[in-house]
């Protein structure tokens, strides 16, 4: 629903790297829009050169703000650092490790995992949560519902100079597998 007053960004991937809200449309390119799989349909990324980006703008910003982020995934498997979602600087990157997905904070190396096997050929939702105060991140990373990780981050400032989906930022780590329905707050 777009009408929530706290949703920045909501990309359902229905009609390639349109932003529902209105605020942050993405380039989309060497991917495939694939209506048969995910929520309504979602894109497909096919490991090699698939990728949505945008120069950033303050409202994708994680500094001196609480923000979740929350996505669903289909991951076919291939080399480690494969990127959900990423955003320099100053901001995080959700990823592959092994057959697990971890989250990662530009700032101070700060690392969330899962250790949850996900290269299973199904659908998973990830959720990445900081609850900033002061300056300081209480971080949460959620899979399928479950609590998986905890930490708390310090000193976020600044705003990302760009973000992404599907790859990172120069760019490689290219996710192979389907993304769908993903929210920024």
């Amino acid at each position: 629903d777009t009408s929530d007053a706290n949703l920045v960004s909501w990309w359902t991937f229905d009609e390639g790297g349109h932003d529902l809200t209105e605020r942050n449309n993405l380039t989309v390119s060497g991917v495939v829009n694939n209506v048969s799989s995910g929520l309504n349909g979602s894109v497909f990324f096919n490991g090699l050169t698939g990728c949505t980006n945008k120069t950033a703008d303050n409202s994708l910003s994680f500094a001196n703000k609480s923000v979740s982020l929350s996505v669903w995934f289909k991951w076919f498997g291939g080399v480690d650092g494969q990127r959900v979602y990423w955003s320099r600087t100053n901001g995080a990157d959700i990823f592959m490790t092994g057959t697990s997905v971890s989250a990662y904070f530009d700032i101070g190396a700060f690392q969330l995992d899962t250790n949850t096997d996900v290269l299973n050929n199904g659908w998973h939702h990830v959720v990445l949560v900081n609850n900033n105060s002061a300056g300081v991140g209480n971080s949460s990373l959620y899979l399928d519902g479950a609590l998986t990780d905890t930490g708390v981050l310090s000193n976020i400032t600044g705003d990302p100079s760009a973000t992404g989906i599907g790859c990172n930022s120069t760019p490689k780590n290219f996710f192979n597998g389907s993304i769908d329905e993903f929210k920024f707050w």
